[in-house]
């Protein structure tokens, strides 16, 4: 008997330790990822203000553009007129809108480009999440073997008790 109390009473010490140590780590390791989450979500929000920025000098730029139209407009009603003739001011006109076009499309580029850091940045903060809630709750599971190793301990004596009356 004084044995087998023994016996339970090391398991139970064993079980206490080992589910202590075990969740420590896991509820380290949960509060890690929380801390990465965290930080890919400042990245997202930080690639959402620059698409924000973005999308404010492209206002801008359609300000300009629509000035550049009202102007190539009236060069294009002086010329019909016979008020202007063919020169340099007219290919400059078509240059503009040329280098219009490749400054939208420009844009269109890095305001996709955002769109997917931004995606890709938030995707990683909901992986990082989704892990440390799994460490948590391994964690969990790590305490509850703890606390019934805390409990075969405490109870070691009853334990053999009882075996030897089932075995009796």
């Amino acid at each position: 008997m004084n044995f087998f109390s023994g016996l339970l009473g090391v398991l139970g010490i064993g079980a206490a330790v080992l589910g202590t140590v075990a969740g420590f780590l896991k509820s380290s390791d949960a509060a890690d990822n929380l801390e990465k989450a965290s930080k890919a979500r400042e990245r997202a929000e930080t690639i959402a203000a620059k698409r924000a920025d973005l999308t404010a000098r492209r206002q801008k730029i359609q300000q300009i553009r629509q000035a550049r139209i009202k102007k190539g407009a009236a060069i294009s009603r002086a010329q019909t007129s016979g008020a202007l003739n063919r020169g340099s001011s007219v290919y400059g006109g078509i240059g503009s809108i040329q280098s219009q076009a490749g400054g939208n499309l420009s844009f269109l580029n890095k305001a996709t480009n955002l769109n997917l850091q931004a995606r890709a940045q938030l995707s990683q903060s909901t992986l990082f999440s989704n892990q440390a809630q799994q460490d948590a709750n391994t964690a969990s599971i790590f305490r509850g073997v703890g606390s019934l190793g805390g409990t075969i301990f405490s109870n070691r004596s009853d334990i053999v008790k009882v075996t030897q009356q089932v075995f009796s």
